[in-house]
């Protein structure tokens, strides 16, 4: 059983950083099946399309640059301000954890946008 503590998903942040063809992105934890599964969301940069190849290549950066145990096994595309963060700057994995795993984001004004759960809500069926 994969042990959420022991995947640093802040090293996925640091592989996924050299592909040019993301501007953002937030990798989770979710319990599924009596494991933990990655589930990755990534933002765009302008005039790249999310496809199938996109998804391989940046599994296989993340394969190359952390471990196997690190590759995610769902790839979600967000829209441009779908990534959530605080008023600091921070991003805010825990809410999506939490949103994910059928538990009520709280605290949603301590966001600086909000309204990026909205996309969490239309995708959490796929999630299941």
């Amino acid at each position: 059983m994969r042990q959420s503590g022991s995947v640093r998903l802040s090293l996925i942040w640091r592989s996924k950083l050299k592909n040019p063809e993301i501007s953002d992105s937030l990798a989770i934890g979710q319990k599924y099946a009596g494991d933990i599964r990655i589930v990755m969301f990534v933002i765009l940069n302008e005039g790249y399309e999310f496809n199938d190849d996109l998804k391989d290549k940046i599994k296989s950066v993340i394969r190359e640059k952390t471990s196997p145990r690190h590759v995610p096994k769902l790839i979600f595309q967000v829209p441009p301000e779908g990534i959530p963060y605080t008023f600091s700057g921070k991003k805010v994995e825990i809410a999506i954890t939490k949103f994910i795993h059928g538990i009520s984001v709280a605290n949603r004004s301590a966001l600086r946008n909000p309204e990026s759960l909205d996309f969490y809500e239309e995708i959490k069926e796929e999630l299941k």
